[in-house]
């Protein structure tokens, strides 16, 4: 007889016992706040009625973790945790633009290229499609006739030879006309290693803002045309050998 009356009692304190240990467990799992600390605690506490609530606090931590990285692989790993997660739709937008920004950021055709095959119904396709064009139009731009020459800066013409030249033609070989050619001049020395850091020049440019615009630069260069390509200065750096290369580094399409 006591041992019946007393197991109603001892199952009440187990009971409690129980919610107390749960409650401790819960609230160590609220001061960590990180989704470890809450999936260890639904591991040992399933059927917890704060599972719901606590299911929405990992997908809300998690998609917080991808906006600060903010990269197109932490959104994938989200939706990967979350496919149907309170944020999935955000993310998927989000991992669309990281990854748009990151191809077009790398500027290689092969970047280009990759984020269109995974992301052909993309909010920037056209934009990528575009940029690739761009970036292999510029195979189709070739530079001949490079050569250096020692100049006056001045363009005087019995003035004192005090700067050089990088001068070359730059030829559109290509079926499209160009309203912008911009060049990568690097300075090499006897070895051919480039020195330094490279410099920016156009061979056409409607507009060089800050600069003045030669009016030669101006006109749009058409289909089997080229253009006289001419870039000065007298700042070289130390073991320069009097060579230089140019590169295209990009071109834009007259519509």
């Amino acid at each position: 007889m006591l041992n019946k009356a007393a197991s109603p009692l001892l199952l009440a304190l187990l009971l409690t016992g129980a919610l107390g240990c749960e409650s401790l467990a819960l609230h160590d799992a609220r001061l960590k706040d990180n989704p470890e600390a809450y999936l260890s605690f639904l591991k040992e506490y399933p059927d917890t009625a704060e599972r719901a609530a606590l299911m929405a606090r990992i997908d809300e931590l998690h998609f917080q973790t991808a906006v600060e990285l903010g990269t197109a692989d932490a959104f994938r790993e989200y939706l990967q945790q979350h496919p149907t997660g309170n944020k999935a739709s955000e993310a998927r937008v989000a991992a669309d633009q990281a990854a748009f920004s990151e191809a077009a950021t790398a500027g290689t055709a092969q970047a280009l290229q990759n984020y269109l095959e995974q992301h052909p119904q993309g909010s920037a396709t056209k934009q990528a499609s575009d940029l690739l064009d761009r970036i292999l139009y510029r195979d189709r731009v070739s530079i001949a006739e490079l050569r250096v020459e020692q100049i006056n800066l001045g363009g005087k013409q019995d003035g004192p030879l005090d700067g050089w030249a990088v001068l070359a033609n730059v030829i559109n070989e290509g079926r499209r006309t160009l309203s912008l050619i911009e060049l990568k001049i690097d300075l090499l020395n006897d070895t051919g290693e480039a020195l330094g850091p490279d410099h920016t020049w156009w061979a056409v440019a409607p507009d060089l803002g800050a600069f003045p615009t030669p009016e030669t630069m101006k006109p749009p260069l058409a289909p089997g045309s080229s253009r006289a390509f001419r870039w000065t200065t007298d700042a070289l750096p130390e073991g320069w050998g009097k060579k230089a290369a140019l590169r295209v580094s990009e071109v834009r399409f007259e519509y």
